[in-house]
């Protein structure tokens, strides 16, 4: 089955870095499970990663302060930039079926189709910049669509796909216990915090992305 998939808030307010030539055609297989000890997936990022999200019912967003504030985003996420291989140290794979799966969904859905979070494996990586002293859960985390491009039919293409960015830890939020505070206690606190930010990613970062670091997703 082959159809256009609908990326949803899509709406960017800065221009396209999008390269038209840079697309890719799904192969749905659920026996594509990345094996990190034997492949080498090329990371990718969706534009729509960087766009900027915010759903008020579902208590997420990605939006940042204002630039001089993120001092701490910029220190983790350019080195990434540099080097997107970086993503695929540590990523683990997500079970939906689990705790906390159906939020997941219903966040992914901001930016992908059902079809594909139905059928491709999600991975999730940490972000972090261990100068700034930060706890294991990372500066934020990145999560990610393996998929292989069916177009490359004499190699097959791994690729890693970035889709989403949570800077909050909004997408599975844990329990404080230090102050005592449940997971949608957490969950609430956090996004007053920011709910009211309009930065994006990809208007701090647009001078750093090139084109080919984008990808499109053509088909299912």
């Amino acid at each position: 089955m082959r159809f256009n998939p609908s990326l949803k808030n899509s709406k960017s307010v800065t221009p396209n870095l999008v390269n038209k030539n840079n697309s890719v055609k799904l192969k749905a297989n659920d026996n594509n499970k990345l094996n990190a000890h034997d492949a080498t997936a090329k990371v990718m990022f969706l534009h729509e990663s960087l766009e900027g999200h915010k759903d008020n019912k579902l208590k997420f967003t990605d939006l940042l302060p204002e630039k001089i504030y993120c001092e701490k985003i910029e220190a983790a996420f350019n080195p990434v930039i540099s080097d997107k291989q970086l993503l695929t140290h540590e990523k683990k794979i997500i079970n939906l079926n689990y705790d906390n799966g159906n939020r997941a969904k219903s966040i992914f859905k901001l930016v992908l189709s059902d079809e594909i979070i139905n059928n491709y494996w999600i991975y999730e990586v940490d972000i972090n910049d261990h100068k700034f002293g930060l706890n294991q859960r990372g500066t934020f985390r990145a999560f990610m669509l393996y998929v292989i491009d069916s177009s490359e039919l004499n190699d097959n293409s791994n690729m890693l796909i970035v889709f989403l960015l949570d800077p909050h830890h909004l997408v599975f939020p844990i329990e404080d216990k230090i102050k005592k505070l449940k997971k949608n206690q957490v969950m609430n606190k956090t996004y007053d915090s920011y709910k009211d930010d309009s930065e994006t990613f990809l208007r701090i970062f647009k001078d750093k992305f090139h084109k080919d670091d984008f990808i499109k997703i053509d088909n299912l």
